[in-house]
């Protein structure tokens, strides 16, 4: 069966890119996504088809949007990510990677509700999927909690090294 393993480090400190050398140094099969800050805008990284989405945007342009202090996120891009997750569920993969995961998912926004049905679907099913969370670190406990997931396996940047 497999495990849900839980990624957490400081805003800034590296995680996405850590996850990204990861996933390239041990090929395996992926699914789910990353964020990551291209010549200073946030991208959505899709592992199983390798393509980038614009994810920040300008008010302008992106009259659907979710705000994060200045950030603007494109709500089409949730729909898209929360649609890769529920389409995980289907034929699950080696790896399943959800990047990341904030105070958002607390109130039922950004990958949600779909990231609280694959955990739930996870939960229940025979699956030998692991799904990685990545977790801002100042959210950790509360995250643990909400999606109670005491029993999930949290791992350091060690593990990514190897």
């Amino acid at each position: 069966m497999g495990n849900i393993y839980i990624y957490s480090e400081p805003k800034g400190s590296g995680k996405t890119i850590a996850v990204m050398n990861w996933l390239h140094k041990k090929p395996r099969e992926a699914a789910g996504f990353l964020v990551q800050a291209i010549n200073g805008k946030l991208k959505l990284y899709t592992i199983a088809s390798d393509q980038y989405s614009d994810f920040e945007k300008d008010a302008e342009s992106c009259p659907d949007h979710t705000l994060i202090g200045e950030t603007i996120l494109d709500n089409t891009v949730f729909q898209y990510a929360r649609q890769i997750l529920l389409d995980a569920t289907s034929q699950w993969p080696k790896w399943l990677v959800i990047d990341s995961i904030c105070g958002l998912e607390l109130e039922n926004k950004g990958w949600e509700p779909a990231l609280s049905q694959l955990i739930k679907l996870h939960n229940e099913v025979e699956s030998h999927c692991d799904v990685l969370l990545i977790v801002c670190d100042q959210f950790l406990e509360k995250i643990i909690a909400h999606y109670n997931l005491h029993t999930a396996i949290v791992l350091d940047k060690r593990f990514f090294l190897l």
